[in-house]
């Protein structure tokens, strides 16, 4: 059964993902001073940050480390209580809800937006992506910035590379399978635990997420009025900055 990407994390992955990501608070420091070198801290002291699909609070924190006021958003509510712990007593505020009505309740220009860890392909149709982006874009001050991060996948792995083992413990095993379309990823979350009694189980679901290549994303921004700068890390993982071009 394939599911969106909200009903997957609420029936499936969200009660692991801290685990399979082996979240700690040293991550977000790494992010916050990534923020400070590419002068993207607060500038002052009430900047305000959006953290679009704020999970466990990765990037919830490291925009509080660099300074701002942050309101992190997303659906899971299991996450979302994870994001308090992570983020408890910082000047932080978490909220339920979706990503577009989000963006269209704000009133107040943005400093800074980030929308990361492949947030943006998880939304349900090109559509959607377009709304988000649109609504990102307005909201941003002349000299704010918005970043993204997500998973280079303009070449198809081979298939011995779509199965991907992603974390492990002496109880629990944890693993992903990648099958392409030309404009979807149907990603397969595979998950074995062993029970007191030394018995394996496992469970598996599935969620579709769009297949939208960093430079695609790049040229969306652009087309919008942004300029825009690409960092590429190992593993594929790709950061785009899109500020407000100065006319």
């Amino acid at each position: 059964m394939i599911r969106s990407a909200n009903d997957h994390y609420a029936f499936h992955l969200a009660r692991y993902y801290s685990w399979m990501t082996s979240y700690e608070p040293e991550h977000s420091q790494m992010w916050a001073d990534w923020l400070k070198q590419h002068s993207l801290n607060a500038p002052d002291v009430g900047a305000s940050a959006l953290d679009l699909g704020c999970g466990h609070g990765l990037w919830t924190r490291a925009c509080a480390l660099a300074g701002y006021d942050v309101l992190g958003v997303d659906l899971s509510q299991l996450l979302l209580d994870e994001a308090a712990t992570n983020t408890e007593g910082m000047n932080v505020t978490l909220r339920n809800n979706e990503l577009s009505s989000e963006l269209q309740a704000q009133t107040d220009a943005l400093d800074l937006v980030v929308c990361t860890t492949d947030t943006i392909l998880h939304l349900p149709d090109l559509d959607t992506v377009n709304t988000v982006l649109d609504l990102i874009v307005a909201r941003l001050k002349p000299t704010g910035a918005a970043v993204f991060t997500l998973r280079d996948y303009t070449t198809v792995p081979q298939p011995a590379e779509r199965f991907i083992p992603l974390a492990a413990s002496d109880s629990r095993i944890a693993a992903v399978m990648l099958d392409f379309t030309d404009t979807t990823i149907i990603v397969t979350d595979i998950l074995m635990e062993r029970d007191s009694d030394g018995m394996w189980s496992s469970t598996a679901a599935s969620y579709p997420k769009l297949r939208i290549t960093p430079t695609v994303l790049a040229s969306a921004l652009a087309h919008r009025g942004c300029e825009v700068t690409m960092q590429r890390f190992d593993g594929g993982l790709v950061a785009l900055i899109a500020r407000p071009a100065v006319l």
